[in-house]
């Protein structure tokens, strides 16, 4: 597989999957008047992300039981919409955020799984799970003002990990090749 490709895919891996919790605390703890309970938010994210999923798997694999499936979420969707959602005034960056969460939910998840069919996961995940790590910790830090994370063991941790991420770069080899028999 191509280098580019595959930086390409953990670069969105870790950039999405670091993102989406933030989207999601900001959708379940707004500090205005209106905030969606985290159940209703979870439900609604859960129905919206299968009915994306069923249909993306009818376009890339043309088979119509995913589209029957995708049809059937649609409505549970619009139905819980309807019911627990409808009601309450949420503004449109609400429905936005959910729809974008649903997005960054799916993605790296699709992604990976792309990876690991073309790459070993020995060689993928000591790579992107510390990477995400590290995103995670420095948006908080430096975007939303997350204080209660900012200490000097967590900025050595950081470090540790960058440096235990380097060493496995600098020794890393290939692990779908096999040697010659």
């Amino acid at each position: 597989m191509n280098k580019i490709v595959v930086f390409v895919c953990v670069f969105l891996i870790i950039i999405t999957s670091s993102v989406n919790p933030y989207i999601k605390k900001s959708i379940i703890n707004s500090k205005k008047d209106v905030y969606m309970p985290f159940e209703v938010f979870y439900i609604f994210i859960s129905f919206l992300s299968a009915t994306l999923v069923s249909f993306m798997l009818f376009f890339y694999k043309w088979d119509y039981i995913y589209l029957i499936l995708g049809i059937i979420m649609c409505f549970m969707t619009i139905f819980l919409f309807i019911t627990k959602v409808k009601d309450n005034t949420y503004p449109i960056s609400f429905y936005t955020k959910c729809i974008l969460s649903s997005f960054l939910t799916i993605i790296p998840s699709f992604l990976f799984v792309f990876l690991i069919t073309r790459k070993d996961v020995s060689y993928l995940d000591p790579i992107i799970k510390p990477l995400i790590l590290i995103l995670i910790f420095m948006l908080g830090v430096f975007v939303f003002g997350e204080e209660k994370q900012n200490t000097t063991r967590k900025w050595i941790c950081l470090i540790g990990i960058v440096i235990l991420v380097g060493i496995f770069q600098m020794d890393k080899t290939n692990l779908n090749v096999s040697p010659g028999k």
